[in-house]
């Protein structure tokens, strides 16, 4: 591939000119993006090696203690503010306590898009612990153990239920995401 053609970024899918990095074995296209070709590859197969065998491996459903949680990732943009946060991908994570974690791209974080993700992955009669966002307050009535937090009132835990396992999951998520340029959904799902 010759760079400083017209070519689609292989990071975002736009079509512009890579322009060598100097000093850098990388690559740049004019949206920012910057292209380690024989890294991006590597890391993006290693990927999908991991999820095909996490999804060979843990078939079942999660059950016993399970944390419940919902993150952004990508890009600087702030919400505005009717809450939209236009170039962020939403991401939705389960954590069974001395278990396995799972994380899953959704369109959007209500309560249409979100109990039933719940219901697929975790067994009913399972502890949920979840924020308080209001899409959650449904799942005692579908048969689970519902505990939620309210961090807005600076309410991290109640005994031992809690979300800070799936939180600092989404804390080891973004740093190996990082910098946090803006992630196309198809390069989030495929980093999953």
């Amino acid at each position: 591939r010759k760079f400083g053609e017209t070519k689609h970024c292989p990071s975002c899918g736009v079509e512009s000119k890579l322009t060598k990095i100097e000093g850098r074995r990388a690559y740049a296209c004019q949206e920012g993006c910057h292209i380690y070709p024989c890294a991006w590859r590597l890391g993006h197969q290693l990927r999908e090696l991991m999820a095909a065998r996490d999804k060979a491996q843990n078939p079942a459903q999660l059950s016993g203690h399970v944390e419940v949680d919902e993150t952004y990732i990508g890009g600087y943009q702030k919400r505005d503010k009717k809450n939209h946060v236009s170039n962020k991908t939403i991401v939705m994570g389960f954590v069974q306590r001395g278990g396995d974690y799972r994380a899953e791209v959704i369109p959007a974080n209500t309560k249409a898009r979100l109990v039933p993700r719940v219901v697929k992955h975790v067994a009913p009669g399972s502890t949920v612990n979840t924020d308080s966002l209001r899409s959650y307050r449904t799942l005692g009535k579908l048969g689970y153990n519902h505990v939620a937090v309210n961090h807005e009132d600076k309410q991290w835990a109640i005994g031992i239920h809690n979300t800070n396992s799936i939180e600092g999951f989404w804390s080891h998520l973004k740093r190996g995401l990082s910098p946090p340029i803006a992630l196309c959904r198809q390069s989030t799902c495929r980093s999953m």
